[in-house]
C-alpha cells in the first residue's frame, strides 16, 4: 500500500498535471478570498508540535523526510488558510496510499477542500467523502454513479455537471449517462478528471 503511493505519475497525474496548475490556483485563489471560506475561527496552533506530528505521518507515506518536507508544505498551505489540520492531513494520507503520485494529490486534495469550503458547517464530511469517492475510483479502476452521488450530497458538482467533462457522457441525458456509467463505461482516471474539471 505505502509502496504505491511512491510510485511514479498515473494516467490521472499526467492528466491532471496539464489542469493541475489552474484548478489548484483557483481554489487557493477561493480559500485566500476568505470570503467563502468560513469554517470557524481557526484556534492558535502549536506550530512545532504540529510539524512534529505530521512529518512523522508523513515519512512513513512518502519513504523520505525531503518528501515529507515537501507534502507538509501543502498540508500547511491549508492550515493555514483555516482548514482543520486533520482533516487535511487525513485527506492527502488517504490520497497517496491510494497510488495517487505527488502532483495529482495537491490538485485533488485543492479540489476536495474547495467542495468543504463551500460546504460549511460539514466541510469535513464533504472533504473526507470527496476524497473517499476519488480513492475509490483509483480502487475500483472504474466511475459508477454511487460514487457520483456521494460527491453532489457533500456539496460536490451533480453527475450530470461531471458529464459534462466527459467526452463519452456529452449530449446524454441523466438517464443515459447513469446507465453508460454503471455499465462500467467510464474508467476510474476519466472519471477522476472529469470530477476535478467540474469542481
Amino acid at each position: 500500500m505505502l509502496k504505491a503511493a511512491r510510485e511514479p505519475a498515473n494516467a490521472l497525474g499526467s492528466a491532471l498535471a496539464k489542469v493541475g496548475a489552474s484548478a489548484a490556483k483557483a481554489a487557493v485563489g477561493l480559500f485566500a478570498g476568505g470570503g467563502l471560506l468560513a469554517i470557524g475561527s481557526k484556534y492558535a496552533l502549536d506550530a512545532v508540535a504540529f510539524k512534529r506530528d505530521t512529518m512523522a505521518s508523513l515519512e512513513a507515506v512518502e519513504g523520505s523526510k525531503t518528501a515529507a518536507e515537501s507534502a507538509f508544505a501543502t498540508i500547511k498551505k491549508f492550515v493555514d488558510k483555516g482548514f482543520d489540520e486533520n482533516s487535511v492531513l487525513s485527506a492527502y494520507t488517504k490520497l497517496r496510499k491510494a497510488g495517487f503520485d505527488a502532483a495529482s494529490t495537491k490538485v485533488a486534495l485543492a479540489g476536495a477542500l474547495d467542495v468543504g469550503a463551500h460546504n460549511f458547517p460539514n466541510a469535513a464530511a464533504s472533504i473526507d467523502a470527496v476524497t473517499g469517492a476519488l480513492v475509490e475510483m483509483q480502487r475500483e479502476g472504474k466511475l459508477t454513479t454511487g460514487m457520483l452521488d456521494s460527491i453532489a450530497a457533500a456539496g460536490g458538482p451533480s453527475l450530470m455537471q461531471v458529464a459534462k467533462h466527459i467526452k463519452a457522457l456529452k449530449g446524454m441525458t441523466e438517464k443515459q449517462a447513469r446507465a453508460t456509467i454503471d455499465g462500467g463505461g467510464i474508467n476510474g482516471n476519466t472519471g477522476q478528471l472529469g470530477v476535478m474539471k467540474a469542481i
